[in-house]
């Protein structure tokens, strides 16, 4: 069908090791497929939107593959590809915004609209997507999740999956790894399932579904002025957007509030457009304040109030009581995005035991120039529960390509980094497999050494080889990558005579370039390589999928 195709916007994301999203895969493929002639495309018109995070080192590798591709299969782009980038201090919106005023600039002027047709204003609020009908009952067949409950519980109310794909496990124990005195708490979380067994491998990933808190929900419930008993029926004015709802059918505003609205992100852009557009008749100081967030000249004072402090939705709302008392039940639907399933990779092994998972959790904490501390939502949800309560989840594929499991496996994982190859290292040595070479990092030695005595056994049983790096214990701040420096030789030895696979996860700031940069004069020195012959050996090994990153920012 694309070859029929007159004009196409694609907007993509970067997944992995520069990968494209599972619902691109196929297309992927089929639009690297040698056999594609090299005129194919050429009645397509095309512009590529591609969604990325320049902190990675495979930074919107996907739309810019794709934007050359297109034009290889002889399809005209339209514009240049726009890299939306969420590094921007304004998020993708930084970059998005301006691309797009140039674009229906320029296919305004190549395909203008019919006589009579006009463009609708910004300031015009569009028809909600949802269509609300309020229930005056209770509905007697209603069943509705209730996250705290046991499994017995879950079992009498027939609680409904809330996503497609997830289910409903217990907390089996919750503890702190770093010691009282450390800035950061660091939890590890066993999950023992409910029914069926855990079905998961090294590298895998475990999707947790937060909810809000008590105090967030009854603080938004009290400004919006809403009844948490209050039952409503929806519909979709689009017969496409049902699904995107995921709401019980009734549902009850407590449970909306509860386990659906992330009333803690920070607002987008259509969420200032949508109270600007009741502001219109303002008069008063906060409602031309919004008026002035819309506009392009105060996108740096909306930076300053809200990105900035990373303000959230709920505390938006509590600024402007004038705006909000007008928003209905269906633009909070619209306007207020619904909680994600955070990723945290399995800790544990497999082979230890298919009825029970271990994750690793920091608690984000941290203050801006706003009096509250900033909480993330599902790091705080989980540290909050205790042995019996429920919480939902689903495993999905990590981004690792599994390594040989023949071959030795180097691992860099500073910080909570670490808590994947604790997967990794405990399945290889189920299966009688020494060749583990572990590179960890932290502060200190006695606060924040995650898995000490666990790591130091298997050193102990010669099933580990571990090298360490404290960077706060000394004058002299010490790094993986100096580490892995000093270590030269043997990594060496290891990757080019031996095939050994390397494995990095941590932050995406500054250790996977240090990193790299390490690798790269390890193999200049060693192998005797120019930077040249260096930097192409390093792509060799990402080729192979023998260099792989698993960051996060």
């Amino acid at each position: 069908d694309l070859i029929t195709e007159q004009f196409v916007v694609f907007v993509v994301s970067t997944t992995g090791q520069g990968e494209p999203p599972k619902n691109m895969k196929n297309f992927w493929k089929f639009i690297w497929r040698k056999v594609l002639p090299a005129d194919c495309l050429v009645n397509v018109l095309y512009v590529v939107i591609a969604l990325g995070d320049s902190s990675y080192q495979k930074y919107n590798m996907v739309g810019k593959k794709l934007y050359r591709r297109l034009k290889q299969l002889g399809a005209t782009a339209f514009m240049g590809c726009c890299l939306g980038d969420d590094q921007h201090p304004h998020g993708y919106n930084g970059t998005l915004d301006p691309w797009l005023t140039n674009f229906w600039s320029e296919y305004l002027k190549r395909f203008p609209m019919k006589e009579g047709l006009d463009i609708i204003a910004n300031s015009v609020l569009l028809p909600t997507r949802f269509q609300l009908k309020f229930v005056s009952t209770m509905p007697t067949t209603l069943s509705i999740p209730q996250r705290n409950s046991g499994p017995a519980q879950h079992e009498e109310q027939g609680m409904p999956e809330m996503n497609r794909g997830m289910f409903f496990a217990l907390v089996k124990s919750n503890f702190r790894l770093t010691s009282p005195d450390h800035w950061q708490d660091v939890r590890l979380i066993t999950l023992q399932s409910i029914h069926a067994e855990f079905k998961y491998k090294p590298g895998d990933v475990c999707m947790i579904q937060p909810s809000n808190s008590d105090e967030n929900v009854k603080r938004f419930l009290q400004i919006m002025d809403l009844d948490p008993q209050t039952f409503f029926q929806w519909t979709a004015r689009d017969c496409g957007s049902s699904e995107e709802l995921g709401l019980p059918q009734p549902c009850s505003i407590d449970w909306l509030v509860r386990h659906h609205l992330d009333i803690t992100s920070i607002p987008k852009s259509y969420f200032w457009e949508v109270l600007a557009g009741f502001s219109l008749e303002g008069k008063n100081r906060s409602q031309n304040k919004l008026q002035e967030f819309c506009s392009l000249e105060g996108q740096e004072e909306l930076f300053s109030y809200c990105n900035r402090p990373r303000r959230n939705i709920l505390e938006v709302l509590t600024d402007f009581p004038c705006t909000r008392k007008h928003l209905s039940l269906s633009h909070i639907l619209d306007i207020i995005p619904a909680i994600k399933a955070r990723a945290f990779s399995i800790s544990s092994a497999p082979s230890n035991s298919l009825k029970e998972l271990e994750l690793v959790v920091a608690v984000v904490e941290y203050k801006t120039k706003l009096k509250e501390l900033r909480k993330g939502l599902c790091s705080n949800y989980l540290a909050a529960k205790n042995s019996g309560n429920v919480i939902q989840l689903s495993i999905v594929d990590g981004t690792f390509v599994a390594p040989p499991s023949h071959r030795p496996l180097i691992m860099i994982g500073p910080g909570t980094g670490c808590s994947i190859f604790r997967s990794y290292i405990g399945e290889r040595v189920a299966e009688h497999v020494m060749d583990n070479y572990l590179f960890f990092g932290c502060r200190y030695k006695k606060r924040d050494y995650l898995f000490k005595d666990e790591w130091e056994k298997l050193v102990k049983d010669k099933c580990l080889h571990l090298f360490l790096a404290f960077s706060r214990d000394q004058a002299d701040k010490v790094y993986v990558q100096h580490v892995l420096k000093n270590n030269g030789l043997l990594l060496w030895n290891l990757i080019d005579i031996r095939g050994a696979s390397i494995l990095l996860s941590g932050n995406s700031r500054n250790m996977p370039n240090s990193v790299h940069d390490a690798f790269v004069e390890i193999f200049k020195l060693y192998g005797r390589l120019s930077e040249a012959q260096a930097l192409s050996y390093m792509e060799h090994l990402c080729k192979e999928f023998r260099y792989q990153l698993e960051t996060w920012s």
